[in-house]
């Protein structure tokens, strides 16, 4: 019997995967600045999620497009409030939390904000895909930076593949922002569940990735990790 749903395993995932790279951290760099570096693990670890979800977008786009077409035709615009806690309360067993088909659901969800999600010739389908395949591996070799240090001769190097990975989600994401407003997407919806479900959670990949960038282009200028791993 499931024993979990979406919403408490989002949160379980989370607060594990966050505590596990922080106690890391702790143990091997020490004299690191906790709050920063806690506030980067977290959004790695938040990371490594949705991009596991992007992937099953565009593995899975068919069935996201057939379930997207059955929530509209049962909620609409004016229930996609109540679709989302429906999707955060469905129930879901360890074995379905580690399927990648699973999770189509979260993005034939979201199409009811955007329905370019269901559309691949969209901008929004082809940035979000994209981004599950290549942001995943710069953001371990990342955190593991951050954890162990990558040696003084590869600090430059490691610098600017996790700026240039910061970047890309940052740009990605507000010309994605700009599009939805430009286009009306969030035309019949009220303020506060565009806020919530477009504007908040986008602005997570604005606001984290500039951080990122900050942090690596002060290590760039001072080749050194000091900023992140402490003296």
């Amino acid at each position: 019997m499931p024993s979990l749903t979406v919403l408490s395993f989002i949160l379980l995932y989370l607060i594990l995967s966050t505590f596990l790279l922080i106690y890391l951290q702790t143990l091997y760099s020490p004299n690191s600045p906790l709050l920063l570096t806690s506030f980067l693990h977290g959004f790695t670890a938040l990371n490594f999620m949705i991009s596991v979800w992007e992937i099953s977008l565009g593995k899975y786009l068919r069935q996201v497009q057939a379930t997207a077409a059955t929530l509209h035709q049962r909620h609409g615009k004016s229930g996609a409030l109540e679709a989302v806690g429906a999707l955060f309360s469905l129930p879901l067993s360890l074995e379905e939390a580690v399927t990648l088909k699973t999770w189509h659901i979260v993005w034939a969800t979201y199409s009811l904000y955007d329905n370019s999600y269901a559309n691949e010739e969209s901008f929004g389908f082809f940035i979000d895909v994209g981004n599950g395949w290549t942001t995943i591996v710069p953001m371990a070799v990342f955190s593991l930076g951050l954890i162990f240090g990558v040696g003084e001769a590869n600090v430059a190097m490691w610098a600017c593949l996790c700026l240039c990975s910061f970047y890309q989600m940052m740009y990605g994401t507000l010309i994605y922002l700009l599009s939805y407003i430009y286009n009306r997407r969030h035309d019949g919806f009220g303020t506060v569940e565009v806020v919530l479900f477009v504007a908040l959670t986008n602005a997570i990949w604005v606001i984290m990735p500039l951080v990122g960038i900050g942090v690596c282009y002060q290590v760039l200028k001072t080749g050194s990790m000091e900023i992140v791993r402490g003296a």
